[in-house]
């Protein structure tokens, strides 16, 4: 498929490059990084010459790369890719968006594994005041469908959950 796909499409076609993420993906499951990195460097060679450096493909494709990177215990480089893929949804969707704390977390991760602790600490920091802010936001969202239900008790118990959380995590003037 990959040679028919080169000889009829060319070296720097899209349909080829998903080629080469899909054998990095199939190396990847069976422990072969090497190869892995080889065939995810590949397309993201063509997704790079193909696509803006702020594409979604183009991202993913730092955060895959900063994966296996740490899975081979190469953390310098799988900083590098992970701090690419951080900076592309930071731009993208915003310091705010709860779906970045996985980022920080392996970041957090990776710098724990150099022995860089205090910056570990302060990427799992950010990882917890995300996740503190996502609590706040189901917390909230129990006590309304609890008081919908009529479940009054129900409903202030996680009412006071959110004003607790509300007041230790948000500042005053937050429109929450």
């Amino acid at each position: 498929s990959l040679k028919i796909k080169l000889s009829k499409l060319g070296h720097d076609d899209i349909s080829v490059a998903n080629s080469y993420n899909n054998l990095a993906i199939i190396y990847g499951k069976k422990g072969g990084y090497d190869r892995e990195i080889e065939y995810s460097e590949k397309s993201l060679k063509i997704y790079l010459n193909k696509f803006k450096p702020d594409n979604i493909t183009v991202a993913a494709s730092y955060n895959s790369l900063g994966f296996v990177y740490e899975n081979k215990g190469e953390h310098d480089i799988a900083i590098e890719y992970y701090e690419k893929f951080l900076k592309f949804f930071l731009n993208k969707f915003g310091s705010d968006n709860l779906c970045v704390d996985d980022l920080y977390n392996n970041l957090g991760l990776v710098y724990g594994k150099k022995g860089k602790c205090d910056k570990a600490i302060e990427y799992y920091w950010i990882n917890w005041n995300l996740i503190t802010l996502m609590l706040l936001l189901h917390t909230k969202i129990l006590a309304l469908v609890y008081y919908d239900k009529q479940e009054y008790d129900k409903a202030m118990e996680f009412g006071k959950k959110t004003l607790d959380l509300r007041l230790k995590k948000l500042d005053s003037n937050h429109l929450d």
